[in-house]
């Protein structure tokens, strides 16, 4: 059971859930990320069991440089939706910001699972592949100088 931290009824807290959500796409799509993550927060607080209000505020986080805090929302995201993909992606992503290139991958291949024709992840999954083969051949190199 999801803890709710408002008084108000199921319907009423629902519908300010989905209009904080409406502001915070159009805010997302202005690319005002402060204000879009700001009105995800109310949707959070409205509804905190909606894993689509986490996974839009971690895009917003992202979006910001705020990786940790992107991750954290991906994962929150996780748990309330394992068999969503899309939440791997979420979690892909931020890891891959955080230069966490093996962790990336593996969220990505677990996203992979649940939609195995999915291009977006297949990508990601290479780039964090790639990017963390070259981050590790720098990192030989650099104790080779040393």
């Amino acid at each position: 059971p999801v803890v709710v931290a408002h008084n108000l009824p199921v319907a009423e807290a629902t519908a300010r859930a989905a209009e904080a959500k409406g502001k915070g796409n159009e805010a997302f799509q202005k690319k005002d990320f402060p204000s879009a993550a700001e009105a995800y927060t109310e949707a959070i607080y409205m509804v905190p069991g909606d894993a689509s209000f986490w996974s839009n505020r971690s895009a917003c986080y992202l979006s910001m440089g705020q990786n940790e805090l992107a991750l954290s929302d991906a994962e929150r995201c996780c748990k309330l939706r394992p068999d969503w993909s899309k939440a791997y992606y979420r979690v892909a992503t931020a890891r891959l910001a955080l230069k966490r290139f093996e962790d990336a991958a593996l969220a990505a291949f677990e996203g992979l699972k649940l939609d195995d024709k999915n291009t977006t992840l297949k990508k990601l999954m290479n780039t964090a592949v790639e990017q963390g083969r070259a981050a590790h051949q720098e990192e030989l190199r650099q104790k080779s100088l040393s």
